[in-house]
């Protein structure tokens, strides 16, 4: 298939670009400013998220699927949900409809710790989860075929295939989801209908 990788340079979005390069999708990754080379199957195309011409220009080569690994180390620019918005109006304008956005998990206080939600959450990542909210809220209003993926604490990890999806809150909290793990669950909503326009927690 071919995909749109936004967020591309980020630890995240590489290891979805590596995961569906060895999967042998054709992959194109949106970056801000610096390369990740070129092979057959992998082309890459330097611009901002928050441009809105840039984005559609990006779109132009017309794609089965669009990731969204956004993250936003600088709350006043809002590059999730400002530069969200800018990708689900250029995937209007081209006729792409399929979505796979990465979330976090913070904004399901249920599935969260009481640690997490009254300490971790307010004194550290209140700024950055308002405007992951707002991004969740641009996608779930759009007409799109959408699956946000929401996901705890990122860590360092090879794919493992062994992780935890739950639509619904158990006692036992998520607290972590590797990298790899979350590429591999990203990929294989490529071709899944089961997620289409659902909010799916995944973690260990």
């Amino acid at each position: 298939m071919k995909i749109l990788v936004f967020g591309a340079a980020g630890k995240t979005g590489r290891e979805i670009v590596i995961q569906a390069l060895s999967q042998g999708h054709e992959v194109t990754a949106f970056i801000h400013n610096q390369g990740l080379g070129k092979t057959k199957k992998l082309n890459h195309i330097e611009g901002s998220v928050l441009n809105p011409d840039n984005v559609i220009s990006a779109m132009q080569s017309g794609f089965d699927v669009v990731i969204s690994a956004l993250g936003n180390n600088n709350a006043g620019e809002l590059a999730c949900s400002n530069g969200i918005n800018n990708i689900i109006s250029a995937m209007y304008l081209t006729g792409v409809s399929r979505l796979i956005c990465i979330s976090s998990l913070g904004l399901s206080p249920e599935f969260n710790s009481f640690y997490f939600n009254k300490i971790v959450l307010p004194l550290f990542f209140n700024d950055i989860h308002k405007d992951l909210g707002k991004m969740e809220k641009s996608i779930q209003n759009s007409s799109l075929s959408w699956t946000i993926i929401r996901a705890p604490q990122l860590i360092e990890k090879v794919r493992t295939g062994n992780y935890r999806i739950l639509l619904q809150p158990e006692e036992e909290k998520l607290s972590q989801i590797g990298r790899g793990d979350v590429a591999d669950f990203t990929l294989k909503e490529i071709s899944n209908s089961k997620y289409i326009r659902q909010n799916v927690a995944i973690g260990y």
